[in-house]
């Protein structure tokens, strides 16, 4: 295993290579892309419209980060209110 304690930029793609040796003989090289976690957006906020049926969802990139898309998604949320009546005992 190895680490690379490199100061990695977020969201970048990076070329690992990784030989063994027996001396100073050297094996094929095996090599992998490895892209880093991008850094979440900033200044999120959403705006309710006033026909309350739309929201308008806003943010920014993170500067420190590279990505190429985004992905936007909703769920509709049920809630459901739970009284719980707990009974307590006087010692």
């Amino acid at each position: 295993m190895a680490t690379f304690d490199q100061k990695l930029e977020p969201g970048h793609t990076y070329t690992v290579i990784v030989k063994t040796f027996s001396g100073k003989v050297a094996s094929w090289p095996t090599t992998a892309n490895v892209t880093t976690r991008p850094l979440p957006v900033e200044n999120y906020k959403s705006h309710p419209r006033d026909d309350g049926g739309d929201i308008l969802i806003t943010w920014l990139p993170n500067p420190a980060s590279k990505q190429d898309h985004y992905r936007v998604s909703a769920n509709k949320l049920l809630l459901y209110y739970i009284y719980l009546f707990m009974e307590h005992q006087v010692k």
